[in-house]
């Protein structure tokens, strides 16, 4: 019998979500924790190297050698004003977009390329 996408199923009295093989043989709790995971991993060096320039930044240090560094906050760079002035509230602000769109190119990474194998 074949179950449509996304409805439930009930079983030995629980309700249990029905999700297809969208990876070709990954199940889904390796597929989240593979976001998660290369998620972190991207979040924090994005995050790093934010934090890098900022610091540069505060103390006058900044120099055209670290400009290949800001090509790591793209896409979410282009969110912010073109004469911007760091405070601690806008640097942490811009870290949370940060890392949700680091984490959100990750999944889109895994899906696109956990579609393809097989």
């Amino acid at each position: 019998m074949e179950i449509p996408v996304g409805t439930f199923r009930e079983r030995s009295g629980a309700l249990r979500l029905e999700v297809p093989a969208i990876m070709n043989d990954i199940r889904l709790d390796r597929l989240i924790g593979r976001v998660w995971i290369w998620g972190g991993v991207v979040a924090l060096v994005r995050l790093g190297v934010l934090w890098f320039l900022i610091y540069r930044e505060w103390t006058r240090e900044a120099s055209l050698a670290i400009l290949p560094l800001v090509l790591l906050l793209f896409p979410e760079g282009w969110l912010l004003p073109a004469p911007m002035t760091w405070t601690t509230s806008t640097a942490l602000a811009f870290s949370a977009i940060l890392a949700a769109g680091s984490f959100l190119w990750v999944m889109i990474f895994v899906l696109v390329v956990g579609r393809g194998r097989g």
